[in-house]
């Protein structure tokens, strides 16, 4: 039987993350993605045009905040059923349909919903990366810096 060592999972991500890190900072690979989407001084896909501003920005926030809300009401819900007696409902099938998920698996997933996003704003304010759509190079006011040179 195989045993899982979740040490030597964290350590292969640390080690991918590195590598990623180094593969895109040193070869430019992410200018040069860009580039393809980028031809005679226009996007492929202007920004704010409709309706792909709906389907790649503004449907998955809004279905991330109310992922958020229903999982917050589950919550509620579970801790007044919980408290009390006259709430809890008889039909189990409904309540396992409606949330297969134990309530500490709906709490890290609320979390986790709440850190990524926070996460990703605090780095991108503190490494300064700029979208393509800034850079002097794609019409923007802002120069490339790489890691190495913030």
């Amino acid at each position: 039987m195989k045993t899982y060592s979740a040490n030597g999972v964290w350590l292969k991500l640390l080690c991918l993350t590195i590598i990623a890190t180094l593969l895109f900072e040193h070869s430019q690979l992410d200018i040069h993605i860009s580039e393809i989407f980028y031809t005679n001084g226009h996007w492929l896909l202007e920004k704010g045009t409709q309706p792909f501003a709906f389907i790649f920005y503004d449907l998955p926030k809004l279905l991330l905040i109310l992922l958020g809300i229903y999982l917050i009401t589950i919550l509620i819900l579970r801790h007044k059923q919980n408290s009390d007696i006259n709430l809890v409902i008889k039909n189990t099938k409904y309540d396992k349909l409606l949330t297969p998920l134990s309530t500490r698996e709906i709490s890290y997933l609320l979390l986790v919903l709440i850190a990524v996003p926070s996460m990703i704003a605090l780095l991108k304010g503190v490494t300064h990366v700029s979208c393509p759509n800034h850079l002097i190079l794609f019409g923007g006011d802002l120069p490339y810096l790489n890691i190495g040179k913030i």
